[in-house]
């Protein structure tokens, strides 16, 4: 998958929160590759196939933090979420974001603007209805996923979504500079401007007050899901895909009911022995294999999860946070907790 390809999803958000679909946990599966065109009618626009595409896989963040608030009757949840995106990793962004609009007027010119920002978020909301993430809830006994096993019981509800970036295009950068019919029109809407993909300097993307941070971008999303079937609020197990999981904390309410939640047993697992080879012959990396570095462990473990289970006024709050070593991709992680 190209970098284009993962990044353009991405910030459509698909991009955002792709991450949270509370949707299907399939073992040793690899996502699919998303289909992304570029049309030069009607402006600049993308459409977007993100069936089957994990948020991690196609999208770095430095860090990410996501509430899930279960609601009272447990038939779905409010979902929030932000990822930070810092220093020059959204200076990479901003250039994929740039580059899909190669062959278009004012495209992959090492320029960033807003008609080009308007055009990716333009998707986003379609984007996150398709795909599917990390998380499951499966009522009953103990479960620990395998083959055959069916996780996906949540689905997006598009009606209310909101996806909305801070800082991808800085009101302060001193170079912010007007696009429209810059290349010989009608190229750019009458409010297009842009800015340099990547500053020269630490400070490049605001005057004092800014600082080094000025560049940094933050990606929102608010949505709510509905959980298909229902499962049985006083025994389930919560399943959870850790792979390329990098640095995340996800928190979940679960609400107040007459017998406190509490946690029976927890299990995680690594599996080194997996690798995957790039079938998609328009990705830069087509052909190319990739294992685990040779420091990943195989390994299972239970009852040594970090966590933290709390009582709080609605109810009780489930924490973790997730990490994860990208040299160990495609290593498959996974997390239970009963």
């Amino acid at each position: 998958m190209t970098n284009l390809q993962r990044t353009a999803i991405a910030l459509g958000l698909g991009l955002l929160m792709v991450l949270v679909s509370l949707a299907s946990i399939t073992h040793n599966e690899y996502i699919e590759e998303p289909i992304i065109e570029s049309l030069a009618t009607e402006g600049r626009q993308i459409e977007a196939d993100c069936e089957g595409i994990s948020f991690e896989d196609m999208f770095y963040y430095n860090y990410a933090e996501f509430t899930i608030d279960v609601d009272d009757t447990w038939d779905g949840g409010t979902v929030k979420a932000a990822a930070y995106v810092n220093g020059s990793d959204s200076a990479v962004l901003r250039g994929d974001l740039d580059g899909l609009f190669e062959g278009l007027p004012g495209g992959d010119n090492g320029w960033l603007s807003t008609d080009e920002r308007d055009g990716v978020e333009a998707v986003g909301k379609d984007c996150v209805v398709q795909t599917y993430t990390r998380l499951g809830f499966r009522g009953g006994p103990s479960h620990r996923g395998g083959q055959g096993v069916n996780w996906n019981n949540a689905t997006w509800d598009e009606a209310g979504m909101t996806l909305e970036e801070e800082n991808l295009i800085p009101e302060g950068h001193p170079e912010r500079r007007s696009c429209q019919d810059q290349f010989g029109g009608p190229s750019g809407s009458p409010s297009c401007e842009e800015i340099p993909n990547g500053p020269g300097t630490a400070n490049g993307c605001g005057p004092t007050g800014y600082g080094s941070t000025g560049c940094n971008t933050v990606i929102y999303l608010n949505a709510t899901v509905s959980f298909d079937p229902i499962f049985d609020p006083s025994n389930f197990t919560m399943g959870i895909v850790g792979t390329n999981l990098s640095n995340a904390v996800f928190t979940f309410t679960y609400p107040s009911q007459s017998q406190p939640l509490r946690i029976s047993e927890t299990f995680e697992s690594q599996d080194c022995d997996v690798s995957y080879t790039e079938d998609d012959e328009e990705a830069d990396d087509y052909g190319v294999t990739y294992t685990p570095q040779e420091s990943c462990e195989t390994y299972t473990s239970t009852n040594e999860m970090d966590y933290s289970l709390t009582a709080v006024s609605n109810g009780v709050q489930f924490q973790k946070v997730f990490t994860y070593d990208g040299g160990d991709w495609p290593a498959l992680r996974e997390y239970f907790i009963d």
